[in-house]
């Protein structure tokens, strides 16, 4: 379903999708496709399972992406099904960027997608390029314990990737600039903390007239 500002009302649209094949891939789940989607270049990008799948507005197809092998590594959170709640996409510097944990558990990797979307059989190893490894561990300073982390949001303006540290119930940035740490927010006790999706970190402006 899309919905046309145009017309104000939502329009049931099927198309094409490439590379179906890889929905017969080995652990491909067709109901994981709930953290927020990101739409760029006339490409609308969303996390579905093990692939990235990506909507050309302009060619009006699906398009399906393996994701980078090692975004497939945590074991335990695949044991618990919420591999997708430990995933984020966002956009950066012009480029999608791809936020899962590492194979074993101390951190997260992220990667740039660079495949240019046209090329529809193109390998998938080819499509991302590995940027940065966030190192993550029992932070003594902010009095948090890192056994489960969960990666919320990223504001571009400010260069930072937000988490929530689920055993704290605390919520964290990560500078990319200082590569520190900082506690944003605690959101209360344990027992009533909630996997969450869906959080828009935003900066307010104003602009003064000088005389």
């Amino acid at each position: 379903m899309i919905f046309d500002s145009r017309e104000g009302e939502w329009i049931e649209h099927e198309a094409r999708l490439v590379n179906s094949d890889l929905l017969r891939g080995d652990g491909f789940v067709r109901g994981k496709c709930f953290r927020p989607s990101v739409y760029s270049g006339k490409r609308l990008y969303c996390i579905w399972s093990l692939c990235l799948l990506i909507y050309d507005d302009k060619k009006g197809v699906f398009k399906l992406v393996q994701l980078p092998e090692t975004s497939k590594s945590s074991e335990s959170v695949k044991k618990n099904n919420t591999d997708h709640l430990f995933q984020l996409l966002w956009e950066s510097d012009g480029r999608l960027h791809f936020c899962a944990p590492a194979a074993d558990n101390q951190g997260f990797c992220i990667w740039a997608y660079v495949g240019d979307g046209d090329n529809d059989f193109m390998d998938h190893n080819l499509m991302w390029k590995f940027k940065q490894f966030i190192m993550v561990k029992d932070n003594l300073k902010l009095g948090l314990s890192w056994r489960r982390a969960q990666p919320v949001a990223f504001n571009e303006d400010l260069q930072r990737l937000y988490m929530l540290v689920i055993t704290a119930g605390v919520i964290v940035s990560y500078s990319f600039e200082t590569q520190r740490f900082d506690k944003v927010w605690s959101i209360g006790e344990l027992g009533h903390i909630n996997l969450m999706s869906n959080i828009f970190p935003f900066i307010l402006g104003s602009t003064s007239k000088m005389e």
